[in-house]
């Protein structure tokens, strides 16, 4: 990939299914411009869908009712984003969800990786919660799906073990939510806000982005 290439910062949390839809579709897109020559750096860029957490997670039954009033508009919600998951080869599974992890620790993991690392990770932990069930805010989880994603222990523990890339983590969310950022996913190309009407078209609206930066296009 050349030096020159511009970064595409994929702003997203891990909890978010929207997001483990649209990281698999960004993949693609990033491929498909490629064989084209367009030549795009994509990096991990933490947002907290809530920020005030408690460390241990939501309850998932008290958090689907807060959020959308009852368990039965949670079920309506989630059976449109089921199926926009299989799409993308995700079986997302809410019956074995039962906690909503709170997400801090699996972005610092995330970002303490090579960029090319950072979306294969990233993609294993959201399969894990949105899948099987799995709470990825515990610890001890990050460590044993970080170990099948083929991150050495020694970096992990690095990581889990002390408070590396907390201010990080935070400060990515507060950059976001100030550039008016407040629901995920969101592309930025190069600093710039991406319009995305249609997320099965990433790449158009990439490949368009791409040569507007270049001044190929207006923008």
């Amino acid at each position: 990939m050349p030096t020159t290439a511009p970064t595409l910062d994929f702003v997203a949390d891990i909890i978010c299914p929207w997001c483990a839809i649209a990281l698999r579709r960004l993949v693609a897109a990033l491929a498909t411009l490629a064989t084209d020559g367009l030549y795009i750096r994509p990096a991990w860029r933490p947002f907290l869908l809530y920020p005030e957490m408690p460390k241990q997670g939501f309850a998932q039954p008290d958090h689907l009712q807060r959020r959308f009033g009852s368990l039965a508009q949670a079920a309506r919600y989630h059976a449109g984003v089921t199926e926009a998951g299989s799409y993308v080869g995700l079986d997302i599974r809410y019956d074995r969800i039962t906690v909503t992890p709170n997400t801090v620790d699996a972005h610092r993991l995330l970002l303490a990786q090579e960029p090319h690392r950072q979306f294969e990770l990233a993609d294993c932990l959201a399969r894990a919660f949105l899948e099987e069930g799995r709470d990825i805010g515990d610890r001890l989880v990050l460590r044993e799906l970080a170990g099948k994603a083929g991150l050495h222990p020694t970096s992990v523990n690095r990581v889990l073990n002390g408070d590396a890339l907390l201010d990080t983590v935070r400060s990515s969310n507060e950059v976001a939510r100030r550039a008016g950022i407040m629901k995920v996913p969101t592309f930025c190309l190069h600093g710039r806000i991406l319009t995305v009407p249609d997320i099965e078209d990433l790449a158009g609206v990439l490949r368009a982005a791409h040569r507007a930066l270049a001044g190929n296009d207006p923008v």
